[in-house]
């Protein structure tokens, strides 16, 4: 291989590490956060799947969980029959 390619390669890879540290580095502050300020925006997870009105922290950026509407919270299971 030449060397000006093995150089990319090389350098292509210490690329990738520094994502990882850098991914690394925005989950442990992302877990600090206690999302105190949230924007609605519209969030596309993958193309062409948009939530409208998700929550993301102003401050970090993290998707807030949503509740799920389907789920009653408090309820007792030993009255459902």
């Amino acid at each position: 291989m030449k060397r000006i390619y093995k150089e990319i390669k090389q350098e292509v890879e210490e690329c990738y590490d520094e994502i990882q540290h850098y991914e690394a580095k925005l989950k442990g502050l992302r877990e600090k956060c206690d999302h105190p300020e949230t924007t609605r925006v519209n969030y596309m997870w993958a193309p062409g799947h948009i939530n409208p009105d998700t929550e993301v922290c102003s401050i970090c950026g993290e998707v807030t969980p949503r509740k799920n509407p389907y789920i009653v919270e408090n309820m007792d299971p030993e009255k459902m029959e």
